[in-house]
């Protein structure tokens, strides 16, 4: 049976059941979509890897996608050029989001106010539901999120052009309606939420009752919140009329406004435990203001609305407010010795650094900031770097204190990969180490000065310093030093292409690491894996990477896993040992993909592409190079986007 001319096809709210059709998955309809909004031919691993990057093979679920799109549409509907797929006839569908954009563009056009406000009016009627509803952004990556929020721009601008239109007319309240559509579908826009406000406020200015806290500024309120949370700041009329929605309550009751002003320190949410030991306010005053909707409650965290809360905080002293921020500062410079969930109080640390920085003497800067550093709180720490740079050139100070800001900024430099900063730094940390002896170990700060050069491309320098660190830690009996020290100068003579030099040094750390309890004693092994094999000494490799991969797996560690599962492979598959190799390879791929390492899968692909090319598999091994190709264009990497075309040339070539 011949389908319509034209086929109607719905991309917005759930799948509709309409021509006849209905695509079997949510992703199928996607796949349709991408179709339907790109009318240049794409690439089908492209498309495999955007909607199925995690299956064993996407290109096989593509190709069910593909089926079920011609099934229900036509065997001719797709057409197949070379390794690219598009629709035969773009103008055979016609779909709602054709339609909105046709309203958008017919309004703009519109010279008659009631014919835009009758096409507005159409166009807003189209949005019932989300672009490709049911389907997760998850489940089809940045593709669905950035058309999501291209589709969502044309459903703002449709509704906010339709409450201007109403605004015209005198409609204040269905223009309010609008308006605040706009905002669902845009809530970072900052000229729906001032529209939205205009609009409230012009409501309000005609049902003056309304002032006393009624159903508009309730309503405005909960705009601002939305507004808030998308980080745009209100200005003095929308902090106005917050405290009109919400102040009526305070004003009414001066214990809660006392406890809401004792409160407007915290710039964060805050728990209960905080608000009694910075701010001296106890549980039941907390619930009290929750009820009265100040606060909000979520997960044991309290916060105030923001505009609110800058508010009140003008309203307390200058006095008021420096002694919350001492006490709030020394408050978390006590937390950080017994922490619990870091993470979750990244702002309030933040703000306590902010002010130790400015009021704290050198000492007890130096302790909070190592104690954050040490707890992994990098991007916290960045603020303090600068203090710890700025202390160092101080050469008034004494000796052991700018060590240690050496030491830190240093580490904090790396963690930042300003690696030319950090070995400016850390020389002059070393230099410092002659006249100031300290418990910071000299060794380690050589070892962190080669890792600096390193990377700021300075080999010589990296290889000096690192022989110097190995020379140190042998002299103070430091073997976890020591081990440290050889496997990085084993690192920097691999890159610069000393291969047997480079095994004598990880060698001498493996004795070390099996000598004493050692958790990087898997690291190690890998490292002497990778290097036999590239020496051509595939039987020692193959059995240090069995070794590294006990100690890996017994550790939990499943990225190293997968790397010795590569190295393994890799050997296995030169052996002739296929179909463990594929296995191996495989179960890495799978690993990778399951950490979200996009890379490693990359060449965990090109690894399983080397075992199809030994199986005799060259289509195979072609599909899997073309999906690591995907990735490292999408990363991008031009040095493996190089290596894997020239390989798939010369697979070509070969056949």
């Amino acid at each position: 049976m011949e389908g319509p001319s034209v086929w109607r096809v719905s991309l917005l709210g759930p799948p509709a059941l309409e021509s006849g059709v209905r695509l079997r998955t949510a992703k199928h309809r996607a796949v349709l979509a991408s179709f339907l909004l790109d009318s240049a031919p794409l690439g089908r691993t492209e498309i495999a890897l955007r909607f199925w990057p995690d299956q064993s093979d996407p290109l096989n679920h593509l190709r069910q996608a593909v089926a079920d799109i011609r099934h229900g549409f036509g065997a001719e509907v797709l057409v197949v050029e070379g390794k690219t797929l598009r629709l035969r006839d773009r103008e055979q569908f016609r779909t709602d989001t054709d339609e909105l954009q046709e309203c958008l563009s017919e309004a703009r056009r519109a010279a008659d106010p009631a014919e835009r406000l009758s096409v507005l009016q159409i166009a807003c009627g189209l949005g019932t539901g989300d672009f490709l509803e049911g389907l997760e952004d998850s489940e089809a990556g940045g593709w669905l999120t950035e058309t999501r929020e291209r589709v969502h721009g044309w459903l703002a601008d449709a509704n906010v052009e339709y409450a201007h239109a109403l605004e015209a007319k005198g409609e204040f309240s269905e223009a309010w309606l609008a308006a605040s559509e706009a905002m669902r579908w845009n809530p970072g826009d900052a000229e729906v939420s001032d529209t939205v406000l205009r609009l409230s406020l012009a409501i309000d200015a005609r049902r003056p009752a309304t002032l006393a806290g009624g159903r508009s500024l309730e309503e405005t309120a909960a705009v601002l919140r939305r507004a808030e949370k998308s980080g745009r700041t209100p200005n003095p009329q929308e902090a106005r009329t917050l405290l009109a929605a919400f102040g009526v309550r305070l004003v009414a009751n001066e214990a809660l406004r006392s406890v809401a002003l004792a409160l407007s320190g915290f710039k964060a949410p805050f728990t209960a435990e905080q608000a009694r030991t910075i701010a001296g306010v106890r549980v039941a005053d907390l619930q009290a203001l929750v009820a009265n909707r100040v606060l909000s409650e979520v997960d044991g965290r309290y916060a105030m609305v923001e505009s609110l809360r800058r508010v009140l905080w003008k309203d307390l002293s200058p006095d008021e407010q420096e002694q919350f921020a001492a006490r709030h500062a020394r408050n978390f410079a006590r937390w950080v010795r017994e922490p619990r969930n870091p993470e979750a109080e990244k702002e309030h640390l933040a703000l306590a650094l902010h002010w130790h920085l400015a009021n704290s003497k050198a000492p007890s800067v130096l302790a909070f900031l190592g104690r954050l550093y040490d707890l992994g709180l990098f991007d916290v720490c960045a603020m303090g770097g600068d203090w710890c740079v700025a202390f160092l050139r101080k050469e008034r100070e004494a000796p052991p204190l700018r060590r240690e800001a050496a030491w830190l900024a240093g580490r904090l430099a790396l963690a930042r990969h300003r690696f030319a900063e950090a070995v400016a730094i850390f020389e002059t940390a070393v230099a410092l180490a002659e006249e100031a002896p300290s418990q910071l170990g000299r060794a380690d700060l050589l070892f962190h000065l080669s890792y600096a050069c390193h990377h700021a491309s300075r080999p010589k320098e990296a290889e000096a310093w690192a022989r110097r660190s190995v020379v140190e830690a042998k002299r103070v009996g430091d073997q976890a030093g020591l081990a440290q020290a050889y496997r990085f100068l084993g690192e920097i003579l691999r890159a610069a292409g000393r291969l047997r030099q480079a095994l004598e040094c990880v060698a001498e750390a493996v004795e070390i690491d099996e000598a004493t309890p050692s958790s990087v004693l898997g690291e190690t092994l890998f490292q002497l894996a990778t290097l036999q094999s590239l020496l051509h000494r595939p039987d020692e490799a193959y059995a240090n990477f069995v070794r590294s991969l006990e100690s890996r797996l017994e550790l939990g560690n499943p990225h190293g896993t997968a790397d010795c599962l590569r190295g393994m492979a890799l050997i296995q598959a030169r052996r002739g040992q296929t179909v463990e190799a594929w296995a191996n390879a495989r179960h890495a791929l799978e690993l990778y993909r399951s950490m979200g390492k996009i890379a490693s899968s990359a060449a965990a692909l090109g690894d399983l592409a080397e075992v199809h090319i030994c199986r005799g598999e060259t289509e195979k091994a072609l599909d899997r190079l073309e999906e690591a190709l995907a990735i490292w264009k999408a990363e991008p990497h031009a040095g493996w986007t190089a290596r894997v075309e020239r390989r798939m040339a010369e697979l070509l070539e070969g056949d």
